[in-house]
């Protein structure tokens, strides 16, 4: 399964506000996750062993980790958002079923 975007998501988000928030919420979801993973990463490959990083560096370095993270989980990322995105759709459609 590749990953989905918000934009090929958008039609069926149009006709339904909650599954447009549910969107939202799950690409919100992957880009902490993806912060959280990318930022493990640069740290380990950025700093040599035993010298002190700056501070304007760190938040520098923080803020495009960020950025990074919210970009690619908005173009899909890796597909956490939209499986989050897709089971709470089920959920909401089958507790109208019954």
């Amino acid at each position: 399964m590749g990953p989905v975007s918000i934009a090929q998501l958008a039609p069926a988000a149009q006709t339904n506000p909650q599954h447009e928030k549910a969107l939202k919420a799950g690409a919100q979801f992957e880009a902490v996750l993806l912060n959280n993973v990318l930022g493990a990463v640069e740290q380990a490959f950025t700093r040599l062993p035993g010298s002190p990083e700056r501070d304007s560096t760190e938040a520098y370095s923080g803020l495009a980790m960020q950025t990074l993270a919210s970009k690619l989980a908005e173009g899909g990322g890796i597909g956490i958002g939209g499986m989050l995105a897709k089971a709470r759709k089920k959920r909401s459609v089958a507790a109208g079923n019954k």
